[in-house]
């Protein structure tokens, strides 16, 4: 029997006016609420209220909006609260200089096309950038402190549909999306899960690891480079070429990165004496060579002027590179072993925090070489830090392998670009892939620097100079016809294969903030009983000049265990000797090595 029409009629009204009523708070409830997508990032969160949603309609958000606490930022398989917890230690909060942790929430913020501003209830900051990539997008969080702030933390958790594996507090990789993310330093505390920013490392970036390669190293490595010792046969066949060549003419030069090769290489072949008789009077008497030769023919106090007009141009230049372009910081030689040995006005730091906002697609392939010198220094001499080049290093061997290139009988090797050879480069890089293999003990990645270094320097002439350019025909490397000439001495320079050529030595573990100028193979420093000690090694019975910085007032100095007082006019006699400028806390020293080593005692 059928049901009555109107009770029918009256139970799809009850249905139809439930579903408006559901519609209506949905509707409600959204006004109060938003989501916004910046790339691979997602913000939600709510406004205080609903009134306020109605004056800054979702599809429009600009400028400052006011937002209810907590905020949630995700981002590859990573949730990030911007607000309060469940109590004060698992919250967004700074910690201040007692070690007192203040609970945070958001206040407001503020959305372009790649990030996300939020103002915190202290005046604090927390920024997230979205930088985009072939690769998929990269995230930037940064924090501008208040001046009570030691360090913030911010909490974060894993997504149900992501994986985290990792060990202990390191080596954390996120599995979301078919990526693997990961952080560029160690700044998680897993068991608490929280990141901790601090006042001198106030970035960090989450980074897609670059897919692994199908690229082997050993394809690339030319046979007379497998091994070290023909490696070292072939270096050897080269620098007797050049240093052949430089005794025929080193008697008529002026240039002073050529006279300070051919000392360094003398005294490697234990024929300095000789190699010092050389090099014409005209040039030991003129002032106006830099302090590069000054280790082997003094004239210390104009080498002073030239280092310290030298220390702060490069000085400039970095801090310049720090601010508007970190990249261009691997323009420059050995940069970042430069800041470690003599780490200018704490540059060393910003350097370091610089490295982690980058990525190799804003690098061109020709800051390569930086990227390895880069990993090596930091990994030799400021161990006990995280390395921010372990991030960069391994998508750096990706596009090295990737712009390799071997002619047809595999007997040459080179870095590539375009079908070009820049000789230099390839030395540079070389160089620096081999350092980076002895410091990490792989050997792969130093037979990689040993091929780039014999292929180019196959191609030298009877005098040791070099093409400054090759480039591939029909799977062979060519000269370019007319092309400009690499004169040995520079390329002596970039392979270091004397360790009596001038270099920069740290004292920091006997005492920080010294380093000195020298020509020395071996310097030992050591402070006990209020005694800095040097025990430097030189050829016997020459002269050899050096310049110790960042040295504080001192009552006296003993020579072979002699007082020795200050003198001006030191180098004009056959005699060691010192001067001290307490303006610029600088020792110049001359010490005649009657021994090949000699020490030197500075008493405090």
């Amino acid at each position: 029997m059928r049901k009555p029409i109107l009770p029918r009629l009256a139970g799809i009204l009850v249905v139809f006016c439930a579903i408006f009523v559901a519609l209506s708070l949905v509707q409600f409830v959204k006004q109060d609420g938003f989501s916004r997508k910046i790339g691979d990032l997602l913000v939600v969160g709510k406004y205080p209220g609903s009134g306020n949603a109605q004056n800054v309609p979702e599809s429009s958000m600009s400028g400052e909006i006011q937002v209810q606490d907590p905020v949630t930022v995700f981002f590859g398989g990573m949730e990030f609260r911007i607000g309060s917890g469940e109590n004060d230690d698992t919250g967004l909060a700074f910690v201040d200089s007692n070690g007192v942790r203040h609970p945070l929430f958001p206040e407001s913020m503020s959305l372009s096309s790649q990030s996300v501003f939020f103002k915190l209830s202290d005046s604090s900051e927390l920024a997230f950038y979205v930088q985009n990539h072939s690769y998929g997008d990269e995230l930037l969080i940064s924090s501008i402190f208040s001046e009570k702030i030691s360090s913030l933390e911010l909490p974060y958790s894993v997504t149900k549909n992501a994986r985290i594996t990792h060990k202990g507090n390191s080596d954390l990789t996120v599995l979301f999306s078919n990526h693997k993310y990961t952080f560029d330093r160690n700044i998680l505390d897993t068991s608490r899960e929280l990141i901790s920013f601090d006042n001198k490392n106030p970035l960090i970036a989450c980074r897609i690891l670059p897919e692994e390669t199908e690229l082997n190293p050993t394809q690339f490595i030319i046979s007379g480079a497998i091994d070290k010792s023909r490696y070292r046969e072939a270096i050897a066949l080269w620098s007797d070429k050049i240093y052949q060549s430089w005794n025929r003419s080193i008697a008529n030069s002026n240039d002073e990165e050529l006279i300070t090769a051919y000392l360094a290489e003398a005294a490697r072949r234990k024929n300095y004496e000789f190699g010092l008789s050389r090099i014409p009077e005209r040039f030991i008497s003129n002032s106006g060579h830099s302090f590069l030769p000054s280790p082997f023919i003094g004239g210390l106090s104009s080498s002073l002027r030239s280092m310290s007009l030298f220390e702060q141009k490069t000085r400039g230049t970095i801090e310049d590179n720090i601010k508007h372009n970190p990249s261009r910081l691997f323009e420059e030689y050995k940069v970042f072993e430069y800041l470690i040995l003599k780490n200018p006005d704490n540059l060393l730091d910003e350097a370091l925090s610089s490295v982690n906002t980058l990525s190799l697609e804003s690098l061109g392939p020709h800051l390569l070489a930086g990227i390895f010198e880069g990993a090596s220094a930091v990994h030799l001499w400021h161990g006990g830090t995280e390395n921010p080049f372990d991030m960069l290093i391994n998508q750096a061997r990706l596009l090295v392998l990737a712009s390799l290139e071997k002619d047809a009988d595999n007997s040459h090797m080179f870095f590539t670009q375009d079908g070009d050879v820049d000789i230099l480069l390839n030395i540079r890089l070389g160089a620096a892939i081999i350092a980076y293999g002895n410091a990490y003990a792989d050997d792969e990645w130093g037979g990689i620097g040993r091929s780039l270094v014999l292929s180019a320097l196959s191609f030298a002439d009877e005098a040791g100079a070099l093409p400054a350019a090759l480039h591939t025909v029909n799977n062979s490397f060519i000269e370019k016809d007319g092309g400009s000439k690499l004169a040995g001495a520079e390329i002596y320079f970039l392979l270091e294969l004397s360790d009596y050529y001038p270099h920069t030595v740290s004292a920091k573990d006997a005492m920080p903030g010294v380093y000195l100028w020298t020509a020395s193979p071996h310097i030992g420093v050591s402070y006990k009983n209020n005694v800095l000690e040097f025990d430097v090694a030189f050829p016997v019975n020459n002269a050899h000049y050096f310049i110790v910085r960042g040295l504080r007032p001192f009552k006296k100095i003993q020579i072979r265990g002699m007082d020795y007082r200050s003198d001006p006019q030191f180098e004009r006699y056959n005699s060691p000797g010192w001067v001290y400028r307490e303006s610029d806390r600088t020792l110049l020293v001359k010490l005649y090595h009657r021994e090949e080593v000699e020490f030197l005692k500075i008493f405090y």
